[in-house]
């Protein structure tokens, strides 16, 4: 797997002009898919009965069993649609209902509640939900890792209430969990508010730490190379200079620093300050591999074509 794409998600067992700088980037929702390992094949979650994943093998339904492993990576696009999360919480669920228990504070949840209403803009059958949060790690170093599980919502009629229900194991018993909930239709995720509570951040952390090794490999070979593209994302130009520029290939000059983060973006050749700020804001998500020069990374430009 394309390891600048694929980010690992274990369930419970294991389960981010001119010359001046481009500001912390807005990072965009991207679309999520699920799969989960089968007979050893990396299959797409298409559905869930109850908490076990369903997946298509060799033209076959196949349920699986409610611990099967999910991988969250990012998928080729939305399924059509909105869903609107409203009042999404989570609750501990009580260990005990022995007030003696409950008095002594010995015993600690084991599991929490999460609940939500969801509301959808389109009808979607057999809608199931996949909730991730960060697993804990006691080592402050180690990189991100996901929970992720998956469960039924049932049947989204558009505009009615839903009301949806999830008991999940309690990760850190010391610890509240901010669960995100996903909403998927048949493999693909449906647009919904408050997606970008985890992911977006997550992405960009795994790909960080990917690009460092990528750059590590680089000057291991002791031998110079040019700049290069690591993430492309979409750039999200306002419709105003899409409208502006409609037919144009623009050639963008792209100024890399050494951590392979854009430093400044501008068109070539073209003087419109409204350009060269939608530019920055559009290339600031995208990250490169530095050039290389005797032996270490260095500050690099390179051109690139952009057809409107």
């Amino acid at each position: 797997m394309n390891s600048t794409r694929y980010l690992v998600a274990l369930s419970v067992l294991s389960l981010s002009i001119g010359a001046h700088a481009v500001g912390a980037p807005a990072l965009p929702d991207r679309p999520t898919s699920a799969v989960t390992k089968y007979k050893d094949k990396w299959l797409p979650v298409v559905g869930a009965d109850g908490a076990s994943p369903i997946v298509v093998a060799d033209g076959n339904t196949v349920t699986l069993g409610p611990t099967a492993g999910i991988m969250v990576v990012v998928g080729d696009r939305f399924a059509d649609g909105l869903i609107k999360v409203d009042d999404l919480f989570t609750r501990d669920v009580p260990p005990s209902n022995d007030p003696n228990d409950i008095a002594s504070n010995e015993l600690k949840p084991t599991e929490v509640d999460v609940k939500a209403t969801l509301t959808s803009t389109v009808d979607i059958p057999d809608a199931y939900a996949v909730l991730v949060t960060y697993a804990p790690n006691p080592d402050p170093n180690a990189q991100p890792t996901l929970a992720a599980m998956v469960r039924k919502i049932g049947d989204l009629a558009a505009g009615k209430e839903k009301s949806f229900t999830a008991r999940l194991p309690k990760l850190n018993p010391n610890e509240a969990e901010s669960w995100s909930l996903l909403v998927f239709d048949s493999g693909r995720q449906v647009r919904s508010t408050g997606m970008g509570d985890i992911l977006p951040g997550y992405f960009d952390r795994i790909e960080t730490a990917a690009l460092k090794k990528r750059i590590a490999e680089r000057l291991s070979k002791a031998a110079d190379a040019p700049v290069g593209v690591f993430r492309q994302m979409p750039l999200g130009l306002p419709d105003a200079i899409k409208s502006k520029y409609h037919g144009t290939t623009l050639k963008v000059e792209i100024r890399v620093g050494v951590d392979g983060r854009v430093l400044w973006a501008r068109p070539s050749g073209i003087s419109d300050a409204d350009l060269v700020d939608a530019l920055n804001k559009g290339f600031s998500t995208w990250l490169f591999l530095p050039p290389v020069k005797d032996g270490a990374t260095v500050p690099g430009s390179a051109i690139i074509p952009l057809k409107l």
